[in-house]
């Protein structure tokens, strides 16, 4: 990786792509519990369908179960902004 690459903000299959803050929960890690979902492109509760976060540090939300059990966000409006600017200009190419 040279100096004006970088590594991306988050990675192909975050559910914070498709899906609106709360809409899915965020883990620590990767477990046993979530499988990848080639239909929904995201990790995923195998009974519930729910998506799954598996980099809290990449989308700035602590771990926290806040689609399947309603965990309250922390200042959401703030949160949502900050990630939407992060992914707007992370998803631009750039041209040389």
């Amino acid at each position: 990786m040279t100096g004006a690459q970088r590594r991306p903000a988050y990675c192909l299959a975050c559910p914070i792509r498709r899906f609106r803050v709360g809409s899915f929960d965020v883990e620590e890690r990767p477990t046993s519990s979530t499988r990848f979902d080639p239909g929904t492109g995201s990790r995923t509760i195998p009974e519930s369908g729910i998506p799954v976060c598996v980099h809290p540090d990449r989308i700035g939300l602590r771990p926290g179960a806040y689609a399947s059990a309603g965990t309250p966000l922390p200042y959401l409006r703030r949160i949502w902004l900050t990630i939407r600017l992060a992914v707007s200009s992370g998803a631009r190419a750039r041209t040389r």
